[in-house]
């Protein structure tokens, strides 16, 4: 047996990466960089009418005492209204209601909103909940703690985007929040100041309203503070629209709705009329026929009819305010 010698044993030092923090303005001197998603359409595809035109009314439940104040689409032709009491009911085109719920706590519900998958959405400001309606039974969908949920709207990705305040904490300034669709709800994004600080939403227990805008930003209108604020879907301000009332009183919006076109319709309660904007805030037009009296909610059904509910009288208007789109046709010629 031969004895051979052992090998040298060697002792390997691995290299170690010291990583430099590189500042982002200089990957995009270097790199580039991509600019922010916008979904903008260069035309409408349909365009607003010369006189927008009420198509039909119905009276509610509401109708006196009772306060007629949310109004939410399902898109399937059918709507849901609530009021100044515990009640919320489904009404279809014919304002002929088909269904009843009343909400689990016996508190008035200080929203409502239809979910992608056709379910009801309530939010109770008394017991800082926002609750779900299936199948007839309610939910509870989230828990809020001390912040109380003014506002809620459903947003593209089958979400929530709710508009909140927190009375019991040191901030009273109201913040958007968006939750998740997946299981167990969570909250992915939180928007109450701008870059420089500066609050985006008035603080108080005014009335306010939240949408998602077919471009995908958000619109939130503030009765106290008597605008409309818009930022971005990454929460980056956007724009203010504090009315074009050159004939008109005070701006007052409450309810507020979105179109396929992204334009943004505003309801304004002190001077009876709906504001239209385009997406970028330009002031387009008023509705200020229809014989409008405190408008309170709006939302546009299946076939792009605003529906409005009045506060005080307790009706449902349906208005024709754009073109109904036009179908392409194709003509065909046999061979000869």
């Amino acid at each position: 047996m031969e004895i051979r010698a052992m090998p040298v044993q060697l002792n390997v030092s691995l290299p170690t990466f010291y990583p430099r923090k590189i500042k982002k303005e200089e990957i995009h001197r270097q790199v580039g960089y991509l600019s922010e998603l916008a979904i903008v359409s260069s035309s409408p595809s349909r365009p607003l009418i010369a006189s927008p035109e009420k198509i039909k009314y119905g009276i509610t439940e509401y109708e006196g005492s009772k306060r007629l104040i949310c109004v939410a689409s399902d898109q399937l032709d059918l709507f849901w209204i609530s009021g100044g009491n515990d009640i919320m009911t489904n009404y279809d085109l014919d304002c002929e209601p088909l269904e009843v719920v009343k909400t689990k706590s016996g508190n008035v519900p200080s929203d409502i909103a239809v979910t992608t998958n056709g379910h009801l959405v309530y939010s109770d400001c008394l017991d800082n909940s926002i609750n779900i309606v299936k199948d007839g039974k309610i939910k509870v969908w989230i828990k809020l703690g001390e912040f109380e949920p003014v506002g809620l709207c459903t947003s593209s990705n089958g979400g929530l985007l709710v508009i909140m305040d927190g009375w019991d904490s040191q901030d009273e300034h109201s913040t958007v929040v968006r939750f998740s669709r997946s299981r167990p709800v969570r909250s992915t994004q939180t928007i109450q100041r701008d870059e420089k600080g500066n609050f985006l939403f008035s603080s108080g227990r005014a009335r306010k309203r939240i949408n998602e805008n077919r471009n995908l930003d958000i619109c939130v209108s503030g009765f106290k503070a008597g605008a409309v604020v818009v930022v971005n879907a990454s929460g980056k301000f956007r724009f203010r629209y504090t009315g074009n009332c050159n004939f008109f009183g005070p701006f007052g919006p409450i309810g507020i709705t979105t179109d396929s076109d992204s334009r943004i319709l505003v309801a304004d309660g002190r001077n009876n009329l709906i504001h239209i904007l385009d997406h970028d805030g330009k002031f387009l037009r008023y509705i200020d026929s229809c014989n409008l009296l405190y408008p309170f909610g709006v939302c546009i059904n299946n076939d792009h009819t605003l529906v409005v509910s009045e506060r005080d009288t307790g009706k449902l208007k349906l208005i024709k305010y754009c073109e109904k789109k036009k179908n392409l046709s194709y003509e065909s010629k046999e061979e000869e």
